[in-house]
């Protein structure tokens, strides 16, 4: 043990913005949050739209692709499309968009939690997920069953489970848990939260359509809001950090000017 007796003291590392805060869950309302959001997006845009774009220009590419090699074979030929969205082929398509926006995901969750609690989200932040890449692949694949054998169901079942499990990739992301006990911890988490949980999602949504009718253009900009929402919910009903301030504007790509 290497310990210098006359070396001067030293203070106890302090947590910075993105890290995880252990409180008690926060009261939030939907109005509340959007209004946080916007403040913290008028900050923060460019990281966070530019994650956007670049998450569904990726996610999207193999569908883009395979679409276009039909219609150059076939020409615009309705036959054409519907037979580009079936086959083996549009299965491989659809579970490599799987793994993509699982991936991606992971990316996007820590961007929007370190701008929601107060810090500088960086664009290389979108390409981090590696370490949360299987939980999260797990997860989406885990949650998106469970939903859809609830809407099965009478549907209702499908909205519950949806409502208490949203937040598990949060938990895979923030946490660091596992596929099992981030859902545990998401439904754990959302106990007496669902019906709020549900107006604020079925709000975020109908923004989000909003966005998409304006020539698809509005979407950019309200999904970027929308997904910081999110993370506010979350921090605020996991008690896993209040948001702050946002923090002065960065570059998107990290770059801090010259030294």
């Amino acid at each position: 043990m290497n310990h210098d007796p006359y070396a001067a003291p030293q203070a106890p590392p302090s947590e910075g913005p993105g890290d995880p805060i252990p409180t008690a869950p926060q009261p939030w309302e939907t109005s509340e949050v959007l209004s946080e959001a916007w403040r913290i997006f008028t900050v923060h845009w460019p990281v966070l739209v530019l994650s956007v774009l670049v998450t569904t220009a990726i996610v999207m590419l193999p569908t883009i692709v395979l679409f276009g090699v039909k219609i150059r074979a076939g020409g615009w030929d309705p036959k054409v499309m519907e037979e580009a969205g079936r086959g083996p082929l549009a299965n491989a398509v659809s579970c490599l968009d799987q793994i993509l926006g699982a991936f991606f995901t992971a990316g996007l969750v820590r961007i929007n939690l370190t701008a929601a609690r107060g810090g500088a989200p960086r664009l290389m932040d979108l390409f981090s997920g590696a370490n949360a890449f299987l939980p999260m692949l797990g997860v989406t694949i885990l949650t998106g069953l469970a939903c859809a054998c609830g809407v099965l169901l009478f549907i209702v079942p499908g909205v519950i489970l949806f409502c208490g499990l949203w937040a598990s990739s949060y938990y895979v992301v923030d946490a660091k848990l596992g596929v099992i006990d981030s859902m545990k911890a998401s439904w754990d988490a959302m106990q007496g939260q669902k019906g709020d949980i549900l107006v604020f999602l079925l709000v975020t949504i109908l923004i989000n359509v909003g966005g998409f009718f304006t020539c698809c253009v509005g979407f950019f900009l309200t999904a970027p809001v929308m997904a910081l929402a999110v993370a506010i919910v979350f921090l605020r009903v996991s008690g896993r950090g209040v948001p702050g301030p946002p923090a002065p504007f960065v570059m998107p790509f990290g770059y801090d000017g010259p030294r």
